[in-house]
Formats: structure tokens, C-alpha cells, sequence
């Protein structure tokens, strides 16, 4: 039996045989045929399943949803977009909980929100580096007693309802 460059018997594949035997196409049966166009097909119903198992949980962001630290929070405006005050941390602060974000002492940190109730020990915002920015922005939460206010900006009058997404870690 002759094969071709994709492995099957050479009569079932698309003009392989051609190629390998100069236009002479070799005696095949009908069995070599239907062997091979079976195997297509199940090579094919466990290829895409496959496929989609192992590349749709690369493209599809992990995360998960964490508990609330409030069901309420304080912010200049009802979507929380305007900073409330620039702060500066007064010492490092590395957290175990991947709602919060990392601190460095002498940071600056935009203010964008003042946890309330059970969470009002907590102030959400993001950290500014350097010019060239250190590390990306990101939006987290860390506590009010690691940080000094320097700057007011807009008072926080606007009492939110906190979303899920509020404390969900990606």
C-alpha cells in the first residue's frame, strides 16, 4: 500500500497520488476508501471539541467573584469617575487578598471611593507611578490608614450602591 504525505491510504487523498507516483494512481479498494473517510470523520468529531477546550479558556478572562467588603461607598458622582483626592502612601503595603492593590511609600494614589459601613476602614482607588509608569493602572482597594491625604479634590456627597464587579478579582 502506498501512502501519502497526510498518512492515509494514497487512493482516498485529494491528487496525493499524483504527486507521488507521477499521475499513475495505484490500485485501492473500496474498504482502504471508506477506512479512511471514517477516519476523517472522527479524527474531526474529537479535534474541534478539543480545540475549544484548550483554546476558549486562553481567550475568556479567568476571574472570580469575591465577598463585599460594603454594600455602599461614598464618591463625587454617581458612576465614581471623578477622583476624590490624591493621597500619599506612608508606608508599603502588600496585600493577601486580590481586591486590594499593592502600595509603595511615597506613591500617589487618585481617591475615587470611600468604602462604607463594614467597609469603611477601605478607600478604593488607582496608583500612580512614575512618568514612564512602573506598572499599569489598576483600580483596587487598600486601607485609608496606610496613606495620607495631601490633595482634596471633589467632596464625596454621592452615595453609591457597591456592584459585584466592585470586588471581583481578575
Amino acid at each position: 500500500m502506498v501512502v501519502c504525505g497526510c498518512g492515509a491510504a494514497v487512493a482516498c487523498c485529494a491528487g496525493g497520488w499524483r504527486r507521488r507516483l507521477g499521475g499513475v494512481k495505484p490500485e485501492s479498494t473500496q474498504t482502504e476508501q471508506y477506512t479512511h473517510k471514517t477516519m476523517d470523520r472522527s479524527h474531526a468529531a474529537w479535534t474541534l471539541p478539543l480545540l475549544i477546550g484548550v483554546l476558549l479558556p486562553l481567550a475568556v478572562p479567568a476571574g472570580r467573584q469575591m465577598p463585599k467588603l460594603s454594600d455602599r461607598k461614598m464618591c463625587a458622582d454617581s458612576e465614581c469617575s471623578y477622583p476624590i483626592l490624591i493621597a500619599r502612601a506612608l508606608q508599603d503595603y502588600y496585600p493577601q487578598d486580590c481586591r486590594f492593590m499593592s502600595i509603595r511609600q511615597g506613591q500617589l494614589i487618585y481617591v475615587y471611593a470611600l468604602l462604607k459601613d463594614q467597609g469603611n476602614l477601605f478607600w478604593t482607588g488607582t496608583v500612580q507611578g512614575s512618568y514612564y509608569g512602573e506598572q499599569e493602572a489598576r483600580l483596587g482597594h487598600f486601607p485609608s490608614s496606610v496613606v495620607e491625604e495631601i490633595h482634596a479634590l471633589m467632596p464625596a456627597v454621592v452615595e453609591v450602591e457597591t456592584q459585584k464587579w466592585d470586588f471581583y478579582c481578575f
